[in-house]
């Protein structure tokens, strides 16, 4: 146990010229209220730290402090955090004038991982790698549209309007083009992976807490670029099946202004959801919309070249499902299965 105050106080000693200067000082001033002020003036200017200490402590002696009886001074501890308490050390001023005092040792009871508080939340904008690449994401996309302008205005004017000059767009294109449009739709499947990891914050709590965010957006980003190069293949293998190479042609292009068009539309809503927080099921609906809207644009694209003749309507809702509507829930459930998949996994 710590030794009391008082046997500590009583053993301290002033040197002759400061006892006597003190004491005079004290006779002096009787009659006068007392403060710490005052009883370090009795003392020298020269005096020591542990001289003005002690003789602070000597005229205001620490009273015991009593707790009421309501009060908690103590954070409650479970038994197993008693028993596993080390050792404290407590290491006491040495002077010449107090001595040689030995070194106590007590053990109290400390909590050493701390007190438990509430995770700060992921928050997209305050993330610097999806920021920053969404950002220059941007600045790219605006930089390859205005270099593909006449490109993209030809191809969209194309997409609603039969053009007499029947010239494949897709292979006009000069290198640079379509270095251009395959990043963008690159970028489009970069949003679409963001979108993807919103969703599973909100909805998807048990992966997002166990799994990276980078590990998500990566198999996401991944998924989605394998679902469109796949898509485009199927698409090439069956219309040459079915179809001329010129009816083929067009619909790739089609297909290609429509994932283009489609990352263009995204870019905006997923800015607002990154950077102003909005809620992902507003978000959601924002991008089930121009989802729909992109998918009406294919099934009018594909009853003008495929479809077109009296009686292929039904030929149309089958070509339509089993090629656009099937792969796309296919893509979600395989990236929620996927999703669920890296808890264990990883």
């Amino acid at each position: 146990m710590l030794q009391n105050p008082d046997t500590l106080h009583s053993a301290i000693t002033l040197p002759t010229d400061t006892a006597t200067s003190a004491s005079t000082a004290e006779n002096a001033n009787q009659g006068q209220w007392l403060t710490v002020r005052r009883v370090l003036s009795w003392l020298p200017p020269t005096a020591s730290e542990w001289k003005r200490d002690s003789m602070v402590q000597r005229y205001f002696p620490n009273q015991h402090m009593e707790w009421l009886p309501d009060a908690e001074p103590y954070l409650p501890i479970g038994k197993s955090e008693v028993d596993n308490v080390g050792p404290l050390e407590l290491k006491v001023f040495k002077s010449k004038a107090l001595g040689e005092l030995s070194t106590e040792i007590m053990e109290v009871p400390y909590r050493p991982q701390g007190i438990g508080g509430d995770p700060v939340p992921y928050r997209f904008r305050d993330d610097n790698f999806v920021t920053s690449t969404l950002m220059l994401s941007f600045f790219l996309a605006v930089w390859v549209i205005a270099r593909s302008w006449h490109f993209l205005r030809n191809a969209t004017r194309n997409f609603f309007f039969e053009s007499k000059v029947r010239e494949n767009m897709f292979t006009a294109r000069t290198d640079r083009e379509l270095r251009g449009q395959i990043f963008l739709i690159f970028v489009t499947c970069f949003l679409l992976s963001i979108l993807f990891l919103g969703y599973t914050q909100t909805h998807l709590k048990e992966v997002f807490v166990q799994v990276s965010p980078y590990i998500i957006l990566g198999t996401a980003l991944v998924l989605c670029t394998s679902f469109y190069g796949l898509k485009v293949l199927l698409y090439m293998i069956v219309n040459n099946t079915l179809f001329d190479k010129h009816r083929t042609s067009q619909w790739t292009d089609a297909y290609m202004l429509y994932i283009l068009f489609l990352g263009l539309l995204l870019l905006p809503i997923t800015l607002l959801f990154v950077f102003f927080d909005i809620p992902i099921d507003k978000t959601t609906l924002f991008v089930a919309f121009v989802y729909l809207l992109g998918k009406l644009l294919l099934l009018y694209k594909c009853l003008r070249i495929f479809f077109y003749k009296k009686g292929g309507f039904f030929h149309l809702i089958l070509y339509f499902c089993t090629l656009e509507i099937i792969p796309a829930l296919a893509l979600w459930r395989v990236l929620v299965y996927v999703s669920q998949i890296l808890i264990t996994y990883i």
